[in-house]
């Protein structure tokens, strides 16, 4: 078994229930297994903790886990037929990110492993292949992580006042789907944005002496450990945690 790498240390700035900014945000919690199984055990495993392996459904869905260190895990696809590929939890597949172009006349069979670092590219299997694997488990929140000194440069769709009370106006405004916010340290300003560092990781810059960066997410990510017990008394593995945020805090 491979030794976890330390989390990330995380500042919780304000924690929401899963209706968020939009009434379709649902918080949505990971849980990195670090024990080496075929596709087949880690379903099973991932199953054992009520959930299933991962669906990866967009782009910015692995980047805002922020695992540390470079990983290679199973997640919930498992391909017997190219043209009607669906995830663990019954999702039809409508996004890919492949390494390259599968070849379909023979990678019927094979299981899908995902990358932890840029550009988490796809990649087929042998099922049978020995990888540490993502879980996705029922619950988790939706909440504001903070980058200090930082900004999405030129990405701004609204400028308010009142930076007391910016974060909470990104909730309740209709007016734009507001997912990340920048607040002056220093003037009664604050910027509303529909983009995050992970959907424009380009435009995200840190060393903005004037500005602290707000990202609303709804990703949650954990390890698994075995030196405990279940919430319900039995023995068995048990996550570090449901409420680790994914998005570092930086000063």
């Amino acid at each position: 078994m491979k030794s976890l790498p330390m989390l990330t240390t995380i500042l919780f700035v304000m924690t929401s229930g899963c209706d968020g900014v939009t009434d379709e945000d649902i918080g949505r919690t990971f849980v990195l297994n670090s024990d080496d199984l075929t596709w087949g055990e880690a379903h099973a495993r991932c199953q054992a903790l009520g959930g299933h392996l991962a669906t990866i459904d967009g782009p910015t869905l692995v980047p805002e886990m922020e695992y540390e260190g470079k990983w290679t895990l199973w997640v919930g696809l498992k391909v017997t037929s190219p043209s009607n590929m669906t995830w663990a939890d019954g999702k039809k597949v409508d996004w890919t990110n492949w390494r390259g172009n599968p070849d379909w006349t023979k990678d019927v069979g094979l299981c899908v492993s995902v990358a932890t670092l840029s550009p988490y590219s796809w990649v087929l299997m042998s099922c049978n292949t020995l990888l540490p694997s993502l879980c996705e488990v029922p619950g988790g929140t939706c909440r504001f992580t903070l980058t200090h000194h930082a900004s999405l440069v030129s990405l701004n769709d609204k400028i308010v006042s009142g930076r007391d009370t910016c974060l909470q106006e990104c909730i309740a405004t209709r007016e734009l789907d507001c997912r990340s916010v920048e607040v002056h340290r220093v003037d009664d300003v604050c910027q509303f944005s529909t983009s995050t560092r992970w959907s424009n990781p380009s435009a995200f810059v840190r060393g903005a002496k004037n500005w602290d960066f707000h990202q609303w997410t709804c990703v949650n990510g954990t390890y698994l450990t075995d030196d405990g017990v279940t919430p319900n008394g039995a023995d068995g593995p048990v996550l570090q945690s449901t409420t680790v945020p994914s998005i570092p805090t930086t000063g």
